[in-house]
This record gives C-alpha cells, sequence and structure tokens, in this order.
C-alpha cells in the first residue's frame, strides 16, 4: 500500500476506533507505542458477535477501477 494511502487509512482507522469506544461496552484507549508499531490500542474487546470473534472495526478497502474479479 502506498504510504500515502496507508496513512489515511492508519488516521481514519484510529478515529474509528476512539470514537467507536464512546458508544459502545468496549473500553478502548490509546497506549504508549510499542516498537515497530505506530498505533497501540489498550482495552477490552468484548466478544458479542455469533461466531465469537473480537469486535473491532471492520474494514472494507475498495480501488478505484476494480472490477470485482
Amino acid at each position: 500500500m502506498r504510504p500515502d494511502v496507508f496513512r489515511a487509512f492508519e488516521e481514519a482507522f484510529d478515529t474509528t476506533m476512539v470514537e467507536r469506544s464512546k458508544y459502545t461496552f468496549s473500553n478502548v484507549t490509546r497506549h504508549p507505542l510499542v516498537e515497530p508499531f505506530k498505533l497501540c490500542y489498550n482495552g477490552v474487546f468484548l466478544m458479542r458477535k455469533r461466531p465469537a470473534s473480537v469486535d473491532i472495526p471492520t474494514i472494507h478497502l475498495e480501488l478505484d477501477g476494480a472490477t470485482g474479479t
């Protein structure tokens, strides 16, 4: 992924994680960085889905001009 695209993705993911924690039962906060990662979170991710899975944002990437094949 190009660095400029990844930065936009990274910012959107971070905003979603922090904003979502205000409205759900997950208690997610930013955590001090641990190399080599640029974003770290501390919190509880509740298992509310069936089948049980971690409740984190789902991300759908779409590419301009993609044909789906």
